[in-house]
């Protein structure tokens, strides 16, 4: 049976909403409700690829005479894993095992929450044993050098020193927060606050609908306050300021193009030749922090994570070259 073809994306699971100590009782009536419920978890930038691919599932189903989701068994979704194995790309090529994967993981991430909630019994994807793949990802982070070299970079990128001074100022916030560049650009100066003991931290709107607190720095609040101040805008703390943190010279929010595009640039000005993107400044935070000794729970609290196994991987990541067994090969060259 050949899938309707879908453009290949990277997106990460949904956690179940519930726990198994405190089941819910269903007030879903239907799938379609579900799946609503399900989507509203979800970050609004990802929902159009998560829709995507349950209409895609529930197309497949139908053609194997399914109507409804409570009625999959795990041949029936067995039968849709081996589709997406089987199924071949407008280029002739095949589905990368790792998309294969994170499409599984996407439909049994709605079951599980279906399950939590009380809708279904069982997921019927648990026993499935995923396609293994590569983690293209796990080296996706930059030296003490690098760091060095773009964040030069930065400071030079314009003639402009104050859009410079803003670019710079884009590059550290990345470095000491670890914050995805869509939660960086969502702030608004009113999410910045001080608390008892005169920390500065930020409230963050992670996926879906998750809020948390990131710690802001004092050396990067001084450069934070140097851009504002540059710029015209307010620097006093205020809650009720809506305005951008980042803006352009028209005094319109940063786009995530335009900082990639930026960080891109940057990059290749000092020779660096890896293909950096945003998202390379959070890998690099996450593994500098733990390199240095930080706490692997408020690492995880800090970087929005669910549980301690995302962490854990750049543990592993960090330190698998540090004493294998090659070392203990005793023969002298």
């Amino acid at each position: 049976m050949n899938l309707p073809i879908i453009q290949e994306n990277h997106y990460d699971s949904i956690e179940p909403l519930y726990s198994d100590q405190f089941p819910v009782p269903c007030d879903i009536s239907d799938d379609s409700m579900l799946i609503e419920l399900w989507l509203d978890q979800k970050a609004q930038t990802s929902r159009k690829t998560y829709r995507r691919i349950v209409d895609e599932y529930i197309f497949f189903m139908n053609s194997l005479g399914i109507e409804k989701l409570k009625d999959v068994g795990v041949y029936n979704a067995n039968n849709y894993k081996q589709a997406l194995e089987a199924h071949v790309k407008e280029n002739g090529k095949p589905l990368a095992p790792s998309t294969i994967s994170q499409r599984i993981n996407t439909i049994s991430s709605l079951y599980t929450f279906g399950k939590e909630s009380g809708y279904f019994s069982v997921n019927p994807f648990r026993l499935l044993k995923k396609p293994k793949f590569d983690n293209k990802n796990q080296h996706k982070f930059l030296s003490m050098k690098e760091v060095d070299l773009l964040l030069k970079s930065l400071k030079a990128s314009s003639s402009n020193k104050i859009l410079s001074n803003r670019n710079y100022t884009i590059g550290v916030m990345l470095l000491f927060t670890g914050l995805r560049i869509n939660e960086l650009l969502s702030i608004n100066w009113g999410n910045f606050y001080i608390d008892h003991a005169n920390n500065i931290g930020v409230h963050i709107k992670g996926k879906g609908t998750e809020w948390r607190v990131v710690k802001i720095r004092k050396d990067l609040w001084f450069h934070i306050v140097q851009y504002r101040r540059d710029f015209g805008l307010a620097y006093d703390i205020d809650p009720n300021n809506h305005e951008p943190l980042f803006v352009n010279i028209h005094g319109d929010r940063l786009s995530y193009s335009y900082v990639r595009k930026l960080l891109e640039q940057a990059t290749m000005n000092v020779g660096i030749k890896k293909k950096v993107t945003p998202h390379w400044f959070r890998h690099t935070s996450a593994s500098l922090a733990l390199m240095n000794g930080a706490d692997i729970n408020r690492v995880k609290d800090q970087f929005g994570w669910k549980n301690l196994l995302t962490p854990s991987r750049y543990l592993h990541n960090l330190k698998e070259l540090d004493e294998t067994a090659t070392d203990f090969i005793p023969i002298k060259i």
